[in-house]
């Protein structure tokens, strides 16, 4: 029989996962600091090397393992559902803070630069078990409907190496009036 028809327009590729994990600016000064060391003992370096790399390797993974998962973050965003060309608004995004220990909490939400939305990204210091209510600005400069999201989350470990990330669908839709 003759093969099934493909539906018009363009193919969609399937979304690319990237890694849950990033590292902070404090690794390369922690390994700088190790380099030293090596340079200052009189131990054999490469033995010294590799024992400085084993442990920096061993603290990322304790990092990446002791930062919370992004999603248990709940975050949750109010937007209003219609706003003026020329007239800002607030819109607010909640985040909790589900651990025992002060957390520092990095967003950024995806919108397109015609809704004005600011900040895109910031980061937070969210206290054990408290919620935090940012505040973003929206200010568009076209009429329409227009989208924010998704979230990406980055939850910085107990020792500030690395931590882990997650590109969340929170999605949230409004219009633009004249």
């Amino acid at each position: 029989g003759p093969a099934p028809a493909t539906p018009p327009g363009p193919a969609v590729a399937p979304r690319r996962r990237r890694p849950g994990v990033f590292l902070t600016p404090r690794l390369p000064l922690a390994v700088l600091a190790g380099a030293i060391l090596v340079a200052a003992l009189p131990a054999p370096k490469v033995v010294l090397a590799l024992a400085i790399n084993l442990v920096l390797v061993a603290l990322v993974v304790l990092d990446v393992v002791r930062a919370p998962a992004p999603a248990s973050l709940t975050p949750h965003r109010e937007v209003p559902d219609v706003v003026s060309l020329g007239q800002p608004r607030q819109a607010t995004l909640s985040l909790h803070n589900p651990t025992r220990r002060t957390l520092r909490v990095s967003s950024h939400d995806a919108a397109v630069p015609s809704l004005g939305l600011q900040p895109l990204r910031r980061t937070t210091i969210l206290e054990p078990g408290a919620w935090a209510a940012l505040s973003e600005e929206i200010a568009p400069t076209r009429r329409g409907r227009g989208s924010i999201g998704p979230l990406t989350l980055r939850c910085a470990g107990p020792l500030g190496l690395a931590g882990r990330q997650k590109t969340l669908d929170l999605m949230d839709s409004l219009r633009c009036y004249p």
